[in-house]
């Protein structure tokens, strides 16, 4: 019988990034643009996306303030008017 081997936690993490890339992979197309994005914790944000990276880490500015959003706390994001 094959021995089921643990995942390390940098294995673990590896693989929560994949993801993310594959949930977020198209980031590119709400660039500039108005945003509602909803967090883990339940949480709604308001703005436009002005950046983000490859684990779809986020800027989201409203008026003067900037807010840094980790992309592992992003459940959705969608466009709005």
């Amino acid at each position: 019988m094959p021995v089921k081997k643990e995942k390390s936690e940098a294995e673990n993490k590896n693989v929560d990034s994949r993801q993310k890339k594959i949930l977020f992979h198209d980031l590119s197309l709400y660039l500039n643009k108005n945003v509602m994005v909803v967090l883990s914790s339940g949480e709604t944000l308001l703005g436009k996306l002005t950046h983000f990276d490859e684990v779809a880490n986020s800027i989201i500015e409203n008026g003067k303030k900037k807010q840094f959003v980790l992309g592992k706390a992003i459940t959705m994001i969608c466009i709005t008017k």
